[in-house]
């Protein structure tokens, strides 16, 4: 898919969450769309930090229509709820960021076990250290599934 699809797709998300409320159904409460944060964070994991980038920043604008006054309210407001938008978007483009992380590591992750299937790399035992990517990198597919899903007692 290329990028204008990949941002368009993301884009649409957006619209189509704060659209809901046309709909009848009642997920975006009036001067809060903070709800919106579930479409930037389905197109970071569908598309991509570039997507999720482009889905914030519509999810801003239309939180502008939302959160901010119209005119002639109290100017005290207008600053609300434009601080209220500056930390919308910086949560917003933290969780993108995050899931694009993730996203790396569960690829590296995917190529470490298919070449430790194939035979070509057989990862040394790691004792005593910390916790950390290399860590889980380095362990075998079976040892990372009893360290997170430990046996029901």
């Amino acid at each position: 898919m290329g990028a204008t699809a990949r941002h368009g797709c993301a884009t649409g998300m957006v619209a189509g969450m704060a659209a809901l409320p046309l709909l009848g159904l009642p997920v975006v409460p009036e001067g809060q769309p903070f709800l919106l944060v579930l479409a930037i964070l389905a197109a970071a994991l569908l598309f991509g930090r570039g997507s999720a980038v482009s889905a914030a920043l519509a999810a801003s604008a239309l939180g502008a229509a939302l959160l901010l006054p119209s005119a002639g309210a109290a100017s005290a407001d207008a600053v609300r709820g434009g601080l209220s938008l500056v930390a919308f978007l910086v949560v917003a483009l933290g969780l993108a960021a995050a899931i694009e992380a993730m996203r790396r590591i569960f690829a590296l992750m995917d190529v470490a076990d298919e070449r430790r299937a194939a035979g070509e790399a057989v990862p040394a035992e790691v004792f005593n250290t910390g916790p950390g990517p290399m860590r889980l990198l380095m362990m075998p597919p079976e040892q990372r599934r009893r360290r997170f899903n430990p046996p029901e007692r």
